[in-house]
């Protein structure tokens, strides 16, 4: 019933004109247009302030468009979780977890606008996809409530004409956007970096990454949903490398020792311990050992890896020094 909130061109220039410095107003130096705002001089009066055009300046707006997701997450996961009854305990501790997990996706865009004001313009590339993030997650709240909404018109049910569009519709949607969020957060975090990978830790690069994808790829995602099975196979595998490609430019950034280097560790650290959940996950679901030991691992690594990233952002994830 998880689902991955991390499996996150834009205009006629390409992604590179969303990326412009600094990234951080608070982290960098000298005289920049696009922080200083450059001003129309009047010879006769004051200067006037031209900024560029932000739907988010107002941090109320953001505030309230958050308020109405976490409402709107929370009533379908609610919900599916009144359909399921009393599930036993385990289910209950992946329920929180999934709860746990998705307030954080909807926190991050709330905490990168905190950080940096003008993250609109400023870390456009980074603001979109993790907003794209929390779309994910409201997506795949949907998809719940799908499910218990055709449970709540019971005898009869949605028409199948109705119900198997939305039901797709609503899970394409979810991993094309999760793929989108995952593109730009991994190429905004590569335009951040500044340092190259040591070679004595390219071992240990390569093989998380071939872990981790290891595990997306036999992992089983709700393919059954999603249609033909040539379309299922590319859904997975264009996922697979963009999961794979954010959490590269993660991790390697951590052990390239970014600036500044906490935001880094805890990003770095949260993407290790997603690819310890993600196996655990694999070893649950699809080989079924590890009974209620693995279930609580997995519950434990999935929701600490949601708040180290959540906590990763707030601290300035992305932004240069």
């Amino acid at each position: 019933m998880l689902q991955e909130a991390e499996q996150q061109g834009f205009g006629t220039y390409g992604l590179g004109a969303l990326i412009t410095e600094p990234l951080d107003a608070g982290d960098s130096s000298g005289d920049h247009s696009l922080m200083n705002y450059g001003a129309i001089a009047d010879p006769d009066g004051p200067a006037i302030e031209v900024r560029g055009w932000n739907p988010l300046r107002r941090r109320g707006r953001l505030v309230a468009l958050f308020a109405v997701a976490l409402a709107a997450d929370f009533a379908m996961r609610f919900a599916f979780d009144r359909m399921v009854g009393s599930p036993p305990w385990t289910f209950l501790l992946l329920t929180a977890t999934e709860w746990i997990s998705g307030l954080c996706a909807l926190l991050i865009p709330v905490a990168v606008m905190v950080r940096t004001p003008d993250a609109w313009i400023s870390r456009r590339a980074l603001f979109l996809g993790v907003l794209l993030g929390a779309l994910t997650e409201l997506l795949a709240a949907a998809g719940e409530g799908v499910i218990a909404l055709n449970w709540w018109l019971l005898p009869t049910g949605m028409e199948p004409a109705l119900r198997v569009p939305l039901t797709q519709g609503v899970y394409w949607t979810e991993r094309l956007v999760g793929i989108a969020a995952a593109v730009l957060i991994g190429f905004a975090l590569v335009q951040a970096r500044t340092r190259p990978v040591p070679r004595r830790a390219w071992p240990w690069l390569g093989g998380a990454l071939v872990l981790a994808a290891a595990a997306w790829l036999l992992a089983p995602g709700g393919g059954g949903v999603a249609g033909p099975a040539i379309l299922t196979a590319a859904l997975l595998g264009v996922g697979t490398l963009a999961g794979t490609y954010r959490l590269w430019a993660v991790l390697a950034g951590w052990f390239a020792d970014e600036s500044p280097r906490r935001p880094w560790a805890l990003a770095g650290a949260g993407a290790a311990v997603s690819i310890v959940a993600l196996v655990t996950w694999l070893v649950i679901i699809d080989w079924h050992v590890g009974g209620e030991p693995a279930t609580i691992g997995f519950a434990v690594t999935a929701t600490g890896s949601a708040i180290l990233t959540l906590l990763a952002f707030a601290d300035g994830l992305g932004a240069r020094t």
